[in-house]
């Protein structure tokens, strides 16, 4: 797996885990990523 890749892995995974601390769904940070990575990409 290319370095710049794992990287990106481990941001978005650490962004997940951040979210939970602070109470959050990470399914639902995801879900709402999704959609605005979505709407961008129209």
């Amino acid at each position: 797996m290319p370095e710049a890749l794992r990287r990106h892995i481990e941001l978005i995974a650490d962004l997940l885990h951040w979210t939970a601390a602070r109470g959050h769904d990470p399914d639902t940070f995801l879900a709402r990523a999704q959609m605005c990575y979505e709407a961008g990409a129209a």
